[in-house]
């Protein structure tokens, strides 16, 4: 069985049609999205209506979330992000809206891995988990193997035994079975770890053994670009892509 892991598309539909293509040409049976389909880039309801047709399972990230209650989280945003709301809510329809208020914040697949956007402990909290002690927290007591999440755009894996690891040959690694993972699978349309590619993984459980790999896909960053400059989507947003930032 190979499943694919997809988070943070952000309305990035080429980065999101480009990463489904490489998912279909690497033999998965089911693909599974971490949530923030929406937010920051300019096809919201086009990735929406993708992702819905694709994906086994698709979370409550906070962008979905800020669509159903914006006041609440403008906030708590970055001026960019905020101004994001108003423009995933002009193009979204009402039933699409609706339709985010079913999506469940976290899920079980079956006894292997558990999926969450940000927390699974505490997942309306949208944190941003970035230390050994947030991680080990949210492994302790994990009823699977493995806790999938997204959120920061930034992939790693972390284990309760051996901690980050530094070193992934070729972008897998066999999974031990004595050991509990917190994986990060990156972001699908605006990667924030320095790589521009498109990113995601891929759980590949066969022959007794499972392992995970990082999937990193060039896509055509300037399609992107200009639709943001077409309807006035921030400079700073639609540069960074080409970044990875």
């Amino acid at each position: 069985m190979r499943i694919a892991i997809i988070s943070d598309i952000h309305g990035n539909l080429e980065a999101f049609k480009t990463v489904l293509r490489d998912i279909f040409s690497q033999r998965v049976t089911q693909i599974y999205c971490l949530g923030d389909v929406v937010g920051y880039g300019p096809f919201p309801q086009e990735c929406l209506s993708l992702a819905r047709k694709r994906a086994k399972v698709i979370l409550l990230g906070n962008h979905e979330d800020a669509a159903i209650n914006p006041d609440e989280h403008r906030q708590h945003m970055t001026k960019f992000a905020a101004k994001s709301i108003d423009y995933t809510l002009q193009k979204l329809r009402p039933s699409e809206i609706e339709y985010f208020k079913t999506l469940p914040l976290t899920f079980n697949i079956s006894d292997i891995a558990t999926l969450a956007h940000s927390s699974r402990l505490n997942p309306k909290s949208w944190d941003y988990l970035e230390t050994p002690e947030e991680m080990r927290e949210e492994i302790r007591n994990l009823p699977t193997q493995i806790c999938f999440t997204g959120h920061t755009h930034k992939p790693y894996v972390f284990g309760n035994l051996v901690g980050h690891y530094r070193d992934i040959r070729h972008d897998t690694l066999e999974l031990d079975p004595d050991e509990k993972y917190f994986i990060n699978v990156g972001s699908v349309g605006q990667p924030r770890n320095g790589d521009c590619r498109a990113c995601y993984g891929i759980l590949d459980i066969s022959s007794g053994k499972s392992t995970f790999s990082f999937r990193r896909i060039f896509y055509d960053i300037s399609r992107t670009h200009r639709a943001m400059k077409k309807y006035h989507i921030s400079d700073f947003l639609s540069e960074r892509l080409y970044h990875g930032e």
